[in-house]
């Protein structure tokens, strides 16, 4: 009888750790399993030294066992340069469902070089992202971690058009690559102008416009707003992408109490 006992209590101790066994592997292939889709990306937020980049994602699990919770964190790179770092809260994803997830990381300007700068401007760079997901299975006893990798792409939009003399100052503030074109006459210019403008009179702009750089993020202002109008329909029929018209001009930026140097 004490044998018998003694197989029945082996029988249900292989069967539990048959069972557990069994439970960490369902659990570990759920995560392993998981599918990652990129739905949109968008620059967020400009700041001095900084930017937001929010990344919406899509995780879908094909298997027929619910993930346990996960997190994840992971770096960004472009062109093989580190540029940032993100994490992906604890979530999970029932059998068989989808989950969505929005994530922001930030891109810190002093690992950027101008050539990134501009492509997070224009909306047209191609991120790699490696990160490390990490989880606890079979009731949270057992941790455990596989590393991941994504490809992360925003398409090129043309960008141009008015904008008003506080979203011109938000510009030059967050944007150390801007490049503000006065297109005023030398005189006026010389009169006062934007702290680090530089001239090419709007008569002139077309037989100079291989002096600008087509990638460069433009802000072209004048006096009243008139002749930068004009300035930056010669720019965009030029295949230039990101040219902004300041309404208002310099007179506007005056009044504004904004600072300009002679």
């Amino acid at each position: 009888m004490q044998n018998v006992s003694k197989v029945i209590v082996l029988v249900v101790i292989v069967s539990l750790l048959g069972y557990g066994v069994y439970y960490a592997y369902t659990e570990y292939e759920a995560l392993r399993s998981l599918e990652f889709e990129v739905y949109d990306v968008d620059v967020s937020r400009f700041r001095l030294t900084d930017a937001d980049v929010e990344v919406n994602l899509r995780f879908y699990n094909p298997t027929g066992r619910d993930t346990p919770l996960f997190q994840g964190e992971f770096d960004v790179y472009l062109s093989n340069r580190y540029i940032g770092h993100g994490k992906i809260p604890e979530m999970g994803v029932p059998s068989g469902f989808s989950k969505t997830q929005n994530i922001t990381f930030t891109i810190i300007y002093a690992n950027a070089t101008k050539a990134i700068f501009d492509a997070l401007r224009s909306g047209s760079f191609n991120l790699t992202a490696h990160g490390t997901i990490q989880a606890k299975i079979l009731f949270g006893a057992i941790p455990v971690s596989f590393p991941f990798q994504r490809q992360i792409q925003l398409r090129s939009e043309i960008q141009y058009g008015d904008i008003t003399v506080e979203q011109a100052r938000r510009l030059t503030e967050t944007n150390p690559f801007l490049v503000i074109l006065d297109v005023r006459t030398g005189s006026e210019f010389e009169g006062g102008h934007i702290i680090g403008a530089i001239n090419i009179p709007v008569d002139e702009l077309q037989s100079r416009i291989g002096t600008l750089n087509s990638n460069d993020e433009i802000l072209v202002y004048c006096r009243t707003g008139i002749r930068s109008s004009r300035a930056m329909k010669i720019l965009a029929d030029n295949g230039f992408l990101r040219v902004y018209n300041m309404l208002g001009g310099i007179e506007a930026w005056i009044e504004a109490n904004y600072s300009i140097e002679k």
